[in-house]
Formats: structure tokens, sequence, C-alpha cells
């Protein structure tokens, strides 16, 4: 099994069991989590470091507010 698989499958339990809104695309929810991390990397240069994770975790671990 390839990475990409074993993630989808990771982001596709929490969906199913309704942490995110009805309808989320487990590829669009990996995607999104990623996305500030390559940036990080990639575009900025920056090094993760222990602050970056705890950032990153506690921004990913906040309850939705409701509209």
């Amino acid at each position: 099994m390839d990475w990409a698989t074993r993630a989808r499958t990771a982001t596709a339990f929490p969906v199913e069991r309704g942490e995110p809104p009805a309808g989320t695309d487990p590829d669009e929810l990996l995607k999104t989590l990623a996305a500030p991390i390559y940036f990080q990397l990639l575009i900025t240069a920056e090094t993760i470091d222990d602050t970056a994770r705890v950032a990153l975790a506690g921004a990913l671990s906040r309850p939705r507010e409701n509209p």
C-alpha cells in the first residue's frame, strides 16, 4: 500500500465518524492538512520545529464555530 492510499484511509475514518462536515472529501481534507507543512518547507524554507508542530496541531484541533 502506498503512502497516498494509507493517508486516504486515515482521513476517511474521521469523515465516516461525522467529525468534519457531511460531504467532506477525504482527499481534499488531506491536501488541506498537508498544505501548511509544504508551504513552510518549500515556499518559506522554514524548518518544522517543535513550535511549528504545536501551533499546527493547535490550529487543527480547535473546535469549529457554528456559523
